[in-house]
């Protein structure tokens, strides 16, 4: 055999050992290395399972870790977001102290107010009641010069104070304030009230019992009130214009009345 086909021969086996399995394996067989090589290729093979195994852990690890991370930047904006929180929640509890001192501070300028009011309503009341006759006569006069600027004859204007008549329905005497006979006309004078309602139904009972007594009409119904707070003006306003009864009453200002208009 000549050098060239040694040669060619050698790289033929050369080639069969890198390419041919079962080659391998056969040559290893008669040289005494199957086994060996056998055991070497299954733990090839084995090696090769655990690399994919550690390589799937790999990613895994990697994505628990891109996990843990958004965690981690979850937690820092949920701790800012609970610093803010917190911070709000003692601006809140300062306004809260803050807030309750100014409504101290109120309450306690109301009671002192609402003390004031009082004092100068009794003030108001014990002036009325001293003064009560002198209005009732006030009154009657201007009810005399309306009843003439309202063209009732000057010898028919004859205005009583505190005339009594008797109630034919209950026996009772009732008490009117001003009255003129003919025609006839009624009107209640109070100093003082705090109760609308009372204050029209004293005068419309006393109109009733007077027509029922006389046999006549009344020609005109009068109310006149010194001195009321503002929101009982207003009740006695609806009530008056509801029963047609002419109301004069003091100049208002803000919860209580002063002066004649």
């Amino acid at each position: 055999m000549g050098l060239v086909d040694r040669q060619a021969l050698r790289e033929e086996l050369l080639r069969l050992l890198r390419e041919d399995v079962e080659f391998r394996y056969a040559v290893a067989g008669l040289l005494g290395f199957e086994e060996i090589l056998r055991r070497m290729d299954e733990r090839d093979r084995r090696l090769e399972e655990c690399l994919r195994a550690i390589r799937d852990l790999q990613q895994q690890v990697a994505e628990h870790s891109k996990a843990i991370r958004d965690l981690q930047q979850q937690v820092v904006e949920h701790s800012k977001a609970i610093r803010d929180l917190q911070q709000q929640v003692r601006s809140l509890q300062q306004q809260v102290i803050e807030h309750t001192k100014a409504i101290c501070d109120l309450q306690k300028e109301m009671y002192e107010l609402k003390d004031r009011v009082e004092g100068l309503r009794s003030a108001v009341r014990g002036l009325g009641r001293s003064l009560g006759l002198s209005f009732e006569h006030l009154a009657a006069v201007f009810l005399s010069d309306l009843l003439k600027a309202w063209g009732v004859p000057e010898e028919k204007v004859r205005v009583r104070l505190r005339a009594h008549i008797l109630n034919l329905q209950t026996g009772e005497r009732l008490e009117i304030d001003l009255i003129n006979y003919d025609p006839l006309v009624i009107a209640e004078v109070t100093t003082y009230t705090t109760d609308a309602d009372a204050e029209v139904k004293k005068l419309l009972d006393r109109v009733k019992a007077a027509e029922a007594l006389l046999g006549r009409k009344t020609l005109y119904k009068l109310l006149f009130v010194f001195n009321a707070p503002y929101e009982v003006l207003e009740k006695l306003r609806s009530l008056c214009k509801q029963h047609g009864i002419l109301l004069y009453y003091g100049l208002e200002v803000p919860g209580t009345t002063i002066l004649l208009e």
